[in-house]
């Protein structure tokens, strides 16, 4: 879907890109439609599920995920800034994790299309500060990183 093609939503057989109020729509409850776009149950595309498909899937998307999981590998190597409101990576799980995480970077680095699957569960990931990236679940986040690596 991406990599000089731009993702559309099909209205019938004519293929438009996603509105601005869609894409601005979509970006309100983007944690939602991720959970849409993960599901297997098949489901009516909406065009803000279209739109949030089309950022899951653009170049910028993969840019933030990139960097966001080059900050979280950075900070479970320097540990967390003691007056910082941020949720701590768990620096153990994500040192056994590292190949894994440096896989899901340079498949999403690379310039071959994404599915939306795969971006929609790594962001999943990330924002869910009780879930094995942040809280200690030994071996835990394995099983989500081939996940992602999976549906990408």
């Amino acid at each position: 879907m991406s990599g000089g093609t731009s993702p559309t939503y099909a209205y019938g057989t004519v293929a438009r890109e996603p509105t601005l109020v869609a894409r601005w729509g979509a970006a309100l409850v983007a944690g939602s439609l991720d959970r849409q776009v993960v599901s297997a149950a098949p489901r009516r595309q909406s065009r803000l599920l279209a739109a949030h498909i089309a950022r899951l899937t653009s170049r910028r998307e993969r840019t933030e995920l990139v960097r966001a999981l080059e900050a979280v590998l950075r900070r479970s190597q320097e540990g967390q800034p003691i007056r910082s409101t941020r949720v701590a990576p768990h620096c153990r799980d994500v040192g056994e994790a590292q190949a894994l995480i440096s896989a899901v970077v340079e498949r999403l680095a690379s310039a071959t299309p994404v599915d939306p699957r795969g971006t929609a569960r790594l962001r999943m990931l990330l924002a869910d500060g009780s879930g094995p990236l942040y809280r200690e679940q030994p071996g835990s986040l394995i099983a989500p990183l081939h996940s992602v690596i999976g549906a990408l």
